[in-house]
């Protein structure tokens, strides 16, 4: 299932897929080995819009949730009652 990586819940894997930003903010988190397909770790969700902490390759790093909104990941754990990207097109 695809979605965001904004929301993931701390525990939960996500494959990432694409970029939505610009080519400097793009080149940035590829430089830090964001790349298609790379696997990531939310390893935790901080209260009141506060970063998300990830794992990326054995690293761990913060990411502001307007950042982490801007990147697509294929939902890797399975999470009861969850609503990707795929499921918010299909209303109506």
């Amino acid at each position: 299932m695809r979605c965001l990586l904004s929301s993931l819940r701390a525990g939960e894997k996500g494959r990432m897929t694409a970029l939505e930003m610009t080519d400097s903010q793009a080149l940035e988190l590829l430089r830090l080995g964001l790349t298609p397909g790379t696997e990531l770790l939310c390893l935790r969700r901080c209260p009141f819009g506060g970063p998300g902490i990830y794992e990326l390759r054995g690293t761990v790093f913060a990411l502001r949730q307007a950042d982490a909104g801007r990147i697509r990941v294929c939902c890797l754990t399975p999470a009861n009652g969850r609503k990707g990207i795929d499921s918010e097109n299909k209303k109506g």
